[in-house]
């Protein structure tokens, strides 16, 4: 929505919202008083733990510009930060910080992470949930492919 008066002002007649959608703009990292909410969450798993403790995830949409901070794991709620890499990277996994306790992470843990993500560039199937902000409970109302088809 911030946005929308800036490109109004600038003639504009047209606007496509983006990633304001979903609450994963630049400006909602920095400003969580934007009207909208995040209204997305990316879940993978832990795929393995490396000799030195640091958890890898299973990955697919994981760019370095994505700035992605950190990542729950709601088993042990533990919440450790996501590794950076390299513009170069190749995004099919991510390394997290070694935890402090090494049982609090083992290979097959939910892992959850909210980043800007552009998802039809992705692996990823997207499933649509409703009923989270409501307090009435989770329902899947679809799947879908990256390229928004059913499946």
């Amino acid at each position: 929505m911030a946005a929308l008066p800036l490109l109004a002002a600038a003639g504009a007649t047209h606007a496509e919202p983006g990633h304001a959608l979903t609450g994963t703009t630049p400006l909602h990292a920095a400003d969580p008083h934007q009207p909208e909410r995040p209204a997305y969450v990316y879940v993978t798993e832990v795929a393995h733990t490396l000799a030195d403790g640091r958890p890898a995830l299973f990955g697919g949409g994981f760019y370095p510009r994505a700035r992605i901070d950190s990542a729950l794991l709601p088993r042990t709620g533990t919440r450790l930060p996501v590794a950076d890499a390299p513009p170069e990277h190749i995004d099919y996994h991510r390394l997290l910080a070694a935890p402090a306790d090494p049982s609090a992470v083992r290979a097959g843990d939910t892992a959850l992470l909210c980043f800007r993500t552009q998802i039809f560039v992705t692996r990823s199937t997207v499933a649509v949930v409703r009923g989270l902000s409501t307090g009435r409970g989770p329902r899947l109302t679809g799947l879908y492919d990256s390229r928004g088809r059913p499946l």
